[in-house]
């Protein structure tokens, strides 16, 4: 090879050795980029597109953050599992060893595959957050920034079969997460009724460690209730398609917050596979990614401060008139307006205006409902203080804004914050009693990973709250699970309870005025 010194003219140097009988062939030194970028990282709308990161100013929001200091928020994943070998997966994913842990029936135990094998639903949602960006596979996740240091993705999985998740299992997923440093907890799944226990553990993660938790409002095309999306405390997610439309599967309704991507998001799934699947499951972790990108920005704020930044700086679609709408609540989730806003946050800022969702509200006499206020601009972070006008129809609480039904009737709810206010009206009406509990096919008798269903009928049919749980006298031999599910654990027992005539029977005795049934909580995604 020949050495040419610097300043030599290129062009009549190639001629020269052109020429010369030992030289085979002349070109400059050229200089090349290993191919670094992800592929399925772009605009596309197909098996090689992640239009969420245009649609959301992901990657914007990132080089805002990089510019400075920074955080690296944890966000904890309730879902079914993680493959922890996935080659998209190591940069972010937090593990303990190569494992994680999941809990099943109340108990938790280490493990390293997705349980949901087929279509590996935790490790689609996971790698939406986390996957790694610039290692030439795959995509990337949605706060991962330029070099892997914006967020660590822990999968906390809570399903036996890939299928289901159980309220005492989720229970201990949030209790896990907030013992090891989450800040943001994302929820793929739901039920179609209120489940008292798992709300319980969500406030108290919230009031107590300012947790954010994020859900997805369910694919039914629906407006009834999901827990625990429409939990006050919670970020609930409908999905949008790539024209930033609200899909037409998405639930909906007033309890809903914000609108994500979610139809064909590309993401890993088990075996270092990738596929593009759609639902509110898909736009739920966007929408929690996000959060933790607000949370990178700056620590101090609150979990209510980061759902306010979110919902005040995210854009409606252009169909869209009004500040909230039930089909896309307070718009599209804005990663670099959010993350720009949490920045120039302050308390002193002044606020513009207060907006609530809906002009009226409805609560039972005895029953509460968790009213929701925006403030704008999103950089105001005033509090907002709650007042009713008549006490002796409905109370709220001025801090949390939860109404409780006194007589029936009707007053006016107001929020205020930075001397900016908006009122709606409260409609309290009569609660129909549950005069009678009756359960049946209640065995006396299970052997050791036995499994029945009870049967359960509240009366009247009309009551106003029919949610109720099963209770198990000995939790550690019998574990009560959702759907009226009872399974019978492989545990010693003491001497009194064993029998001569069963190897391994397991009994137990349930009062059926302890027993409140709801539905199961199930993937949405």
């Amino acid at each position: 090879m020949a050495q040419i010194t610097v300043g030599t003219d290129m062009a009549q140097t190639a001629r020269a050795l052109a020429k010369n009988k030992y030289v085979q062939s002349v070109q400059p030194n050229y200089k090349y980029k290993l191919f670094e970028d992800d592929p399925y990282i772009g605009t596309e709308v197909d098996a090689r597109g992640q239009y969420q990161f245009e649609a959301t100013r992901a990657m914007q929001a990132w080089s805002e953050l990089e510019s400075g200091a920074h955080g690296k928020t944890r966000v904890a994943v309730i879902d079914t599992g993680v493959d922890t070998k996935h080659e998209d997966l190591q940069a972010n994913l937090v593990t303990e060893g190569g494992k994680y842990m999941h809990y099943e029936y109340g108990f938790g135990k280490l493990a390293a595959d997705d349980y949901d094998w087929e279509y590996g639903h935790g490790t689609h949602v996971s790698g939406i957050i986390g996957a790694t960006y610039g290692n030439g596979k795959g995509g990337s996740g949605i706060a991962s920034g330029h070099n892997n240091d914006l967020v660590e993705v822990m999968t906390i999985g809570t399903s036996p079969d890939g299928n289901y998740l159980f309220t005492a299992d989720i229970c201990r997923a949030v209790e896990y997460a907030v013992l090891h440093g989450a800040k943001v907890v994302s929820m793929s799944f739901g039920g179609s009724s209120r489940d008292l226990v798992m709300e319980n553990a969500i406030k108290t993660a919230y009031y107590t460690n300012d947790v954010v938790f994020v859900a997805a409002s369910g694919n039914e095309d629906y407006s009834g209730y999901c827990s625990p999306s429409d939990v006050q405390e919670v970020i609930s997610v409908n999905a949008s398609d790539p024209q930033d439309m609200p899909a037409y599967y998405s639930n909906y309704g007033v309890e809903k917050d914000l609108l994500a991507p979610g139809s064909h998001i590309l993401s890993t799934v088990p075996g270092d596979g990738y596929e593009s699947l759609s639902g509110t499951s898909m736009a739920t972790p966007i929408v929690s990614g996000i959060a933790a990108l607000v949370r990178d920005a700056n620590p101090d704020l609150s979990a209510k401060q980061v759902y306010n930044i979110l919902c005040a700086s995210a854009r409606q679609p252009d169909t869209v008139k009004t500040v909230f709408n039930g089909n896309s609540g307070f718009g599209i989730v804005n990663a670099e307006a959010a993350v720009l806003a949490a920045k120039a946050a302050r308390s002193d800022t002044a606020v513009e205006n207060v907006y609530m969702k809906s002009n009226e509200i409805f609560v039972n006499v005895g029953g509460t409902y968790g009213a929701e206020a925006l403030v704008k601009p999103a950089t105001a972070l005033a509090p907002i203080t709650w007042s009713v006008a008549d006490e002796s129809i409905a109370t709220v609480d001025s801090v949390t804004g939860y109404v409780t039904g006194v007589a029936e009737g009707q007053t006016t709810l107001t929020a205020t914050a930075g001397g900016e206010s908006v009122s709606q009206k409260v409609t309290v009406k009569p609660t129909i009693k549950v005069e009678d509990v009756r359960v049946k096919n209640v065995p006396t008798e299970m052997a050791v990973d036995d499994m029945e269903l009870l049967s359960v009928t509240i009366l009247p049919a009309s009551a106003t709250y029919t949610d109720f749980y099963l209770t198990s006298s000995n939790p550690k031999v019998v574990a009560a699970l959702d759907m009226g599910v009872i399974v019978a654990l492989s545990l010693p027992l003491p001497s009194a309870m064993r029998r001569e005539s069963s190897p391994s029977p397991l009994l137990f005795r349930l009062s059926p005025r302890h027993m409140m049934w709801y539905l199961p909580s199930k993937p949405l995604g």
